[in-house]
Protein backbone atom coordinates (compact mmCIF):
# COMPACT_ATOMS: atom_id res chain seq x y z
CA UNK A 1 0.00 0.00 0.00
CA UNK A 2 1.23 3.38 -0.58
CA UNK A 3 1.96 6.30 2.13
CA UNK A 4 -1.23 8.32 0.23
CA UNK A 5 -3.33 5.64 0.57
CA UNK A 6 -2.70 4.77 3.75
CA UNK A 7 -3.16 8.46 4.38
CA UNK A 8 -6.16 8.82 2.63
CA UNK A 9 -8.37 5.87 4.46
CA UNK A 10 -7.59 7.98 7.86
CA UNK A 11 -8.83 11.28 6.72
CA UNK A 12 -12.40 9.44 6.12
CA UNK A 13 -12.36 9.94 9.99
CA UNK A 14 -14.69 12.37 11.74
CA UNK A 15 -12.13 13.54 14.27
CA UNK A 16 -10.30 16.46 12.61
CA UNK A 17 -7.77 16.77 15.60
CA UNK A 18 -6.94 12.64 14.89
CA UNK A 19 -6.93 13.01 11.53
CA UNK A 20 -4.25 15.35 11.29
CA UNK A 21 -1.87 14.40 13.72
CA UNK A 22 -2.45 10.26 12.84
CA UNK A 23 -2.16 11.63 8.96
CA UNK A 24 1.22 13.49 9.56
CA UNK A 25 2.58 10.26 11.68
CA UNK A 26 1.79 8.05 9.21
CA UNK A 27 3.25 10.08 6.49
CA UNK A 28 6.44 10.75 8.52
CA UNK A 29 6.92 6.74 9.82
CA UNK A 30 6.11 4.91 6.53
CA UNK A 31 7.92 6.94 4.76
CA UNK A 32 11.06 6.50 6.84
CA UNK A 33 10.52 2.46 6.44
CA UNK A 34 10.18 3.17 2.59
CA UNK A 35 12.81 4.98 2.34
CA UNK A 36 15.18 2.76 4.65
CA UNK A 37 16.12 -0.87 3.15
CA UNK A 38 17.04 -2.84 6.27
CA UNK A 39 18.42 -6.02 5.03
CA UNK A 40 20.81 -6.43 7.95
CA UNK A 41 20.76 -7.01 11.68
CA UNK A 42 23.15 -6.59 14.73
CA UNK A 43 23.01 -8.11 17.70
CA UNK A 44 24.43 -6.82 21.25
CA UNK A 45 24.48 -7.83 24.83
CA UNK A 46 24.11 -4.84 27.07
CA UNK A 47 23.49 -4.75 31.53
CA UNK A 48 20.41 -5.92 32.40
CA UNK A 49 20.17 -2.08 33.72
CA UNK A 50 20.61 -0.72 30.21
CA UNK A 51 18.20 -2.88 28.24
CA UNK A 52 15.34 -2.23 31.28
CA UNK A 53 16.02 1.96 30.58
CA UNK A 54 15.91 1.56 27.13
CA UNK A 55 12.65 -0.68 27.09
CA UNK A 56 11.44 2.28 29.50
CA UNK A 57 12.62 5.12 26.79
CA UNK A 58 10.97 3.43 23.77
CA UNK A 59 7.95 3.15 25.96
CA UNK A 60 7.90 6.17 26.80
CA UNK A 61 8.53 7.23 22.73
CA UNK A 62 5.52 5.32 21.51
CA UNK A 63 8.01 3.32 19.62
CA UNK A 64 9.49 -0.84 19.70
CA UNK A 65 13.30 -1.21 21.27
CA UNK A 66 14.81 -2.19 18.02
CA UNK A 67 13.15 0.82 16.17
CA UNK A 68 14.19 3.54 19.06
CA UNK A 69 17.10 2.19 19.24
CA UNK A 70 17.70 2.40 15.87
CA UNK A 71 16.62 5.76 16.04
CA UNK A 72 19.21 7.01 18.25
CA UNK A 73 21.76 5.06 16.20
CA UNK A 74 20.65 7.03 12.96
CA UNK A 75 20.77 10.35 14.96
CA UNK A 76 24.52 9.46 16.35
CA UNK A 77 25.77 8.55 12.73
CA UNK A 78 24.41 11.73 11.02
CA UNK A 79 25.40 13.88 13.57
CA UNK A 80 28.82 12.51 13.61
CA UNK A 81 29.23 13.02 10.09
CA UNK A 82 29.36 8.68 9.51
CA UNK A 83 25.83 8.45 8.08
CA UNK A 84 25.09 11.25 5.70
CA UNK A 85 21.45 10.35 4.16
Amino acid sequence: MHVDEVCNCVQNTHNKHVRQHTTAYIRIHLHWALKMNKTAAISLRVPAEVKEAVERAAKDDERTVAAYVQRLLVQHLRATGYLTK
